[in-house]
This record gives structure tokens, C-alpha cells and sequence, in this order.
């Protein structure tokens, strides 16, 4: 009896697996065209109408084309996020415009933009964390406003915002600062560097920072000379900066930076060579004196070797949200 059950299982299980493999495959996805490509504007209509989709998957797949074709397809997701009756294709088309950089930010008036000024004046929103070389910003009134929140999201107001870093207040220059950073605006490092002159500390740590973050290559010499800063917060600042800012003259300079007596100065020198670089060098901030002379000997041994001709190694690739390779691998450590 269990015999004759076990072959009637068999024999289930064989016609089951017959009639799944006589099933035809899934339908393969249409190929994404490529950006910047001929696309037929039929099919980037039917895309944004999926954008409306009820199926979730249906939805995905259609940004992800979409966001594919780029530029191409601007046109018609500006006309699906002013007059689509369905809402979620309006958000959908405005994701999807800001992520290809072709939403201009909202234009402000005169009044709204002085109004705005006058709230990064009344306070200080950028702080650090301990001895941290990366500061967090914190100032919730921004968010109050529409107008003032979407037009910090995109480049278009930074010309205009710039001009506002040689102002005298201090709270406005470093929240300007971090904003422009924010933008990855890189055609204003020039006019942050500046500010690495400033009498305030926190106005000069903050630019050290920021220009690492926009990683414009023309200001590299200017924050190589604030790696000799006086306060130990714009060393730390300028020696993540250097990071991405490749350049074969930072390298003697985050030498000597390895061999100072701030261990997290160390430490950012540390990793910012190691980019440059490109090499795995042994060296621990943290360590003893005579450990950490030991190791640097051996860089500096690599360096006079390799020097001649060098090339830095470029930083990794950014998304435009102006993320700063430095600032991810920032470690808080105590020394023992």
C-alpha cells in the first residue's frame, strides 16, 4: 500500500514538473533606452501614465526607465507634474525631475529671500560632534516655508546665496556655507575659500569642510594651508577636505599632519593619504609614539621612492546629493 502511494506521489510530481516546463518563460523587460538617446515620445507617455500605476512593481519599473532616459523625457514630465490628474504621477514626475537635475529651484521673492537671509542670521545652525571634523546642521524654520525648501533643494539660488557669504554675521556665513555644500554647487568653492581667512574659528571649519564636500580641485592649495591652521577643528576639517581634492601636493603636507600631537587629526590625515594614494599603508593614529613613527617612516619611505611622476588617485564617485566619501568614514575613537 505505501508502495503503491509512493508511486502515484512519483507520478504527480513528474506530470506537475512536465507541465512547468512546457510553461513559457516570463515576457523579458524592454530594454531601457539610453540616456540622452532618441526616445519615442509615445513610449515615454505611456511610462509616466504607469507612474499612476495601482501595481507597485509596475510603478518602480516605469521611474527606473524613465530615470534612464533622462533629459529626454524632461519635457513631458514637466507638463504629467503640472497638469496630471492623477497625484501620484505629479509627485512621481517631480522625483524624478529633481533627480536628473532638471527642476529649477522655485524662484523666491526679493522679499521671501531677505526674509530667509534674516533667519540664518538670528541663529547658528552648524555644530559639531566632540572632535568630529564633520558638523551637523540643525535649523527647522527652513522647513516652514515651501518656497525656502525647495529652492535649497536644487543649484539655481546658490549664485545668489553666495553673495551672502561676505556678510559680517557669523551665524550667516556658516549657515550659508553648509547650505551651498548641500547644493554640491562647486562653481562657488572660490568664495567659500575666502572664508578660511576669517577671524572665527567655526567660520573657517566649516568652509575646510564644506570645500571637501564641493570637491572643486581650484582651491586645493588654499586648504592645504588650513591643514596649518592654529585650532586643531579646521586641521581636522581641511585633512578630510584633502580627500577629495586629489592633488599630489597634499601629500608632504598630510605627512606632517600624521606626525601631530591631535590623534584625530592623525586619524583624517590617515585616511585622506590612504585615498590619494591608493595604497594600504599600516598606521594606527591611536597607537603609541614609537609605533606610530615606525609606521610613517615606511610611508615616508614609499613616498620619496614614488613621488616622481605621481598621480593622485581620483576620489570615489558621488551621486549629485553631495555626498562627502571623507565624512562617511569618520570614526570617533578614544585613545586608550
Amino acid at each position: 500500500m505505501n508502495r503503491l502511494l509512493a508511486h502515484s506521489l512519483c507520478a504527480v510530481l513528474a506530470a506537475s514538473i512536465s507541465l512547468r516546463a512546457e510553461e513559457p518563460p516570463p515576457p523579458m523587460p524592454e530594454p531601457i533606452p539610453p540616456a540622452g538617446g532618441e526616445v519615442d515620445e509615445k513610449k515615454i507617455g505611456e511610462l509616466i501614465e504607469k507612474l499612476g500605476s495601482s501595481d507597485w512593481d509596475e510603478r518602480a519599473a516605469a521611474a527606473k526607465e524613465l530615470e534612464a532616459i533622462g533629459k529626454p523625457a524632461a519635457d513631458a514630465l514637466k507638463k504629467a507634474m503640472d497638469s496630471a490628474d492623477d497625484p501620484e504621477v505629479k509627485v512621481s514626475a517631480k522625483r524624478l525631475l529633481q533627480k536628473m537635475g532638471a527642476l529649477q529651484a522655485a524662484e523666491m521673492t526679493d522679499e521671501s529671500f531677505d526674509e530667509m537671509l534674516e533667519l540664518l542670521r538670528s541663529q547658528d545652525g552648524v555644530a559639531w560632534y566632540s572632535s568630529s571634523p564633520k558638523p551637523y546642521f540643525y535649523l527647522y524654520q527652513l522647513n516652514e516655508k515651501p518656497e525656502w525648501s525647495e529652492a535649497l533643494k536644487g543649484k539655481a539660488l546658490a549664485p545668489r546665496l553666495a553673495k551672502a557669504l561676505g556678510d559680517e554675521s557669523g551665524n550667516l556665513k556658516r549657515n550659508v556655507c553648509y547650505l551651498l555644500a548641500e547644493m554640491v554647487a562647486p562653481e562657488v568653492a572660490p568664495q567659500i575659500a575666502k572664508l578660511l581667512k576669517d577671524e572665527e574659528m567655526m567660520t573657517r571649519a566649516i568652509a575646510a569642510y564644506s570645500l571637501g564636500k564641493l570637491g572643486n580641485p581650484e582651491v586645493v592649495d588654499q586648504v592645504i594651508v588650513a591643514l596649518s591652521d592654529g585650532e586643531k577643528q579646521v586641521q581636522r576639517a581641511a585633512a578630510m577636505a584633502l580627500e577629495t581634492l586629489p592633488s599630489a601636493s597634499a601629500i608632504e603636507p598630510l605627512l606632517g599632519a600624521m606626525a601631530s600631537e591631535d590623534p584625530h587629526l592623525r586619524f583624517q590625515a590617515y585616511y585622506s593619504l590612504r585615498s590619494l594614494t591608493g595604497q594600504k599603508f599600516r598606521f594606527n593614529a591611536f597607537m603609541g609614539p614609537d609605533s606610530r613613527k615606525d609606521s610613517l617612516k615606511v610611508i615616508e619611505e614609499w613616498w620619496g621612492k614614488n613621488k616622481a611622476g605621481f598621480k593622485p588617485q581620483m576620489p570615489p564617485k558621488r551621486e549629485e546629493v553631495g555626498k562627502n566619501p571623507g565624512a562617511e568614514r569618520v570614526i570617533e575613537v578614544t585613545p586608550k
